[in-house]
């Protein structure tokens, strides 16, 4: 084996991996041999040898020891580890965990047709697999893959990195909930958009989730006042705009779970009237419930026996109890978003002014930067804050 004086990372030995299955020229193998030539398919031997040659075209690994064919097991195993291979040691492990992690990924599957079997070392590429060579996708497996992608990102705080990098740990241990709570820290999506009719956007009304979203961007509700010159005015006039902002937590009526506590019952069994069957006005059937906190009654005797009048009054009781705390919770919404206020003069908690000099001020708390592109790039740290030590 070659001296090690390079290891390769993770994402190159998969990088590696991944082009030699794609890789279309004879230059690499003394054979000729490509898996594209024999329909994206061979042994793990092939692959690791074909491997071996890219890396050392590429200048990854030094060729101190010449190729040839047996330099690979037919399992895919080192015969000679210490003589037949550039490789070193770690990058050999690393070779044998991101194979079974692509076939984990279902870019490879077990077994190929032919003279090879339908098991390993035999495998073959999978249709996805075929998709991922040709986009080179980076995958949630991938964790050195996402990172390459982000680490250029401008911004990026390390504990987003953090976070992005728990959410991956646990998909890689198949814990989907956890990573999407992970990486659902926060989100917006748009769920209406109006085009304003000379340019710009009219109106949007998008849906932001996160830890505490409601609490922090509460803040933001009001009339905001932008001061610039305008790009649409071929005269370069300088233009005064504003926009209304309304925020509203949502209330998931799916989520109103009604819970009776007998002990809030009072239940009356009475014999029932008018016209009825066998049994019914001759037996204490009917049954009027009161809910005690609510003073809500409903009774029930259509039924053949007490035992259905009572259920059926309950889930009547339910019904009303579930329309009693949606309409509170309509009233709840209501009080929160109180009224918006008039657009005009005066009336702004913000404004963004951006000629004939750069400030931001927040109208309610004095704060304010002359850093005008960094807010509107969304960084409202500053103003959100200390809006919330004032109690907004």
């Amino acid at each position: 084996m070659a001296e090690e004086t390079r290891v390769l990372s993770s994402i190159e030995i998969r990088n590696l991996m991944l082009d030699t299955l794609a890789y279309e020229a004879d230059d690499i193998d003394s054979e000729g041999k490509t898996f594209k030539k024999y329909g994206y398919q061979g042994t793990q031997s092939d692959l690791y040898r074909l491997m071996e040659g890219l890396a050392i075209k590429r200048g990854l690994i030094e060729s101190d020891i010449p190729l040839h064919g047996a330099a690979w097991g037919g399992s895919g195993l080192m015969l000679h580890a210490h003589s037949t291979t550039n490789f070193s040691y770690s990058d050999i492990q690393n070779i044998y965990e991101q194979f079974h992690l692509l076939l984990n990924q279902g870019i490879i599957a077990p077994g190929a047709i032919g003279n090879y079997g339908p098991n390993l070392p035999s495998f073959h590429v999978t249709q996805y697999g075929l998709k991922c060579l040709e986009e080179h996708e980076i995958l949630p497996y991938d964790v050195d893959g996402y990172f390459e992608k982000i680490k250029n990102i401008p911004s990026i705080s390390e504990w987003v990195k953090f976070y992005i990098k728990e959410a991956l740990q646990c998909y890689n241990a198949n814990c989907m909930e956890a990573a999407v709570i992970m990486l659902g820290l926060s989100s917006e999506k748009i769920i209406d958009e109006q085009i304003g009719e000379e340019a710009g956007i009219k109106s949007v009304a998008f849906i932001i989730h996160g830890l505490y979203a409601y609490g922090y961007l509460k803040c933001e509700k009001g009339v905001h006042r932008l001061v610039r010159l305008s790009p649409f005015d071929s005269n370069n006039r300088r233009h005064t705009s504003f926009a209304s902002v309304d925020v509203t937590p949502i209330f998931e009526t799916s989520e109103i779970n009604i819970e009776i506590n007998p002990n809030d019952l009072k239940i009356d069994v009475y014999r029932s009237s008018g016209c009825g069957g066998q049994g019914v006005n001759t037996t204490d059937s009917a049954v009027r419930i009161t809910h005690l906190p609510t003073k809500i009654v409903v009774t029930c005797q259509n039924e053949r026996s007490q035992i259905q009048n009572k259920e059926r009054a309950l889930e009547v009781l339910k019904s009303k109890l579930y329309k009693l705390e949606l309409d509170k919770r309509n009233q709840d919404l209501k009080e929160i978003k109180g009224e918006l206020s008039d657009i005009n003069f005066g009336s702004q908690i913000r404004s963004y002014v951006m000629h004939p000099y750069s400030l931001v001020k927040d109208n309610r708390t004095g704060t304010e930067t002359s850093n005008v592109q960094k807010v509107l790039d969304g960084d409202l740290d500053m103003f959100i804050n200390d809006n919330l030590k004032k109690g907004c």
